[in-house]
């Protein structure tokens, strides 16, 4: 497996395969991230959707959003959660 971070500011990618996708947003901009990945999404055909907060904040909301649209599965740094440094 390789692991590829991208930034909404990466055009130009040259990739064959993708299987997994996780979006790290803040939940006031999850929409607009989401929206500029879109595209790789149909390309590839991606079935493992993740979003994950970007400081574990608004969970809630996020789980929403999720119960919205069960394509995505949340992710979370459970480290930070349960205060392991």
């Amino acid at each position: 497996m390789i692991i590829l971070p991208l930034s909404p500011k990466n055009t130009d990618i040259h990739i064959s395969k993708i299987n997994e996708l996780k979006i790290v947003s803040s939940y006031k901009d999850i929409q607009s991230n989401l929206n500029k990945y879109n595209y790789l999404i149909y390309k590839y055909n991606i079935k493992n959707l993740y979003i994950q907060s970007i400081n574990n904040e608004n969970l809630n909301d996020f789980i929403g959003y999720i119960k919205l649209y069960p394509q995505w599965k949340l992710s979370i740094r459970l480290h930070k959660l349960i205060n392991i440094k």
